[in-house]
């Protein structure tokens, strides 16, 4: 593995109990490229994605992001990639601006630039209207765009990953997710 690429996995095995959910998983990701991950239910997809963001721990292999050993180093993998779950994890008594905030602390941006993020943000993701509603009260896209900027957004280097998202339902708005897609892109590379 030589560390020159946004992603690289090798030999990567993980197993829960009785099932073999990643079996030998070597690829390469090149810098500044878009990358899917298809398969069916049950394939491994979130695993692999889980064991990128240093969220699992694969039985054998290497795994780097961004030059960063993810099984040596997780926390500064956590702080290079944003992983979003189908949950969101959003706390709904939290305003939008709270949730980013909280994000962004979370992982370790510096206190001093998150206003200026957060509001670059809710911008981008055109959600700028929504930072004093409670999370708890926005429709399911606006909590998506909210979650999406809590875990690409608001990291401390905005550098594209892999990032875990439901793109069949954002993809089912095409405007919407040009707009969206596009904005994470700006996000994503600076």
């Amino acid at each position: 593995m030589t560390g020159g690429s946004a992603i690289e996995v090798e030999g990567l095995r993980f197993d829960y109990p009785g099932v073999r959910a990643l079996d030998e998983v070597s690829f390469t990701v090149a810098r500044g490229s878009v990358t899917a991950l298809v398969g069916p239910n049950g394939a491994g997809k979130t695993t692999l994605l889980r064991c990128i963001a240093a969220l699992e721990r694969p039985m054998l292999g290497a795994i780097r992001v961004a030059g960063i050993d993810v099984l040596e180093e997780p926390r500064a993998c956590h702080r290079r990639v944003g992983f979003l779950a189908d949950s969101y994890g959003l706390y709904d008594a939290l305003t939008v601006r709270q949730c980013l905030v909280y994000a962004a602390l979370v992982h370790g941006m510096d206190a001093a630039a998150v206003p200026r993020t957060v509001e670059q943000t809710a911008e981008r993701l055109e959600i700028t209207d929504k930072l004093g509603a409670p999370a708890g009260e926005l429709s399911r896209g606006q909590r998506q765009r909210v979650a999406i900027g809590a875990s690409c957004a608001c990291t401390p280097v905005h550098a594209p990953a892999e990032r875990g998202h439901d793109a069949d339902r954002l993809l089912a708005h095409p405007r919407r997710a040009r707009r969206v897609l596009h904005a994470y892109a700006g996000i994503a590379l600076g």
